[in-house]
């Protein structure tokens, strides 16, 4: 079971990030409430953290903000498994850079067999 803190803090990053989304989209907690149909008074009151949305409210907030659901309520900041993965990509991009086409286009088929099930090379004819 969740503890009633850890319940409180998830709902102050939901009410944070649909801030922050409202303010990218140049929106006021006015017009924001009026495309979700809920007050203006309510959209303030959980970007605060200090009421706990329903999903009805969520998914008609996202709608208004145009973004998926879950960018309000799951945390997207890259944990540490996807933190090696970028650094991993950003290493294989700087040994690429500066092969041969013909090179980079032979490591794509690689890969593309990698992600099939299947390794080895193209046959030459």
């Amino acid at each position: 079971m969740v503890s009633e803190g850890l319940k409180q803090t998830l709902y102050e990053q939901i009410g944070r990030r649909i801030g922050e989304f409202r303010k990218l989209r140049n929106l006021t907690q006015e017009r924001l409430a009026e495309k979700a149909d809920v007050v203006a008074s309510y959209i303030a009151h959980i970007e605060t953290g200090g009421r706990k949305p329903t999903l009805d409210v969520l998914a008609r907030i996202a709608q208004a903000l145009d973004v998926p659901l879950w960018r309000l309520v799951a945390d997207d900041r890259p944990g540490a498994e996807e933190k090696a993965w970028g650094e991993s990509y950003r290493q294989l991009a700087r040994d690429i850079r500066g092969l041969p086409h013909e090179d980079v286009e032979l490591l794509r088929v690689v890969v593309r067999r990698f992600k099939r099930g299947r390794s080895g090379l193209p046959r030459s004819t």
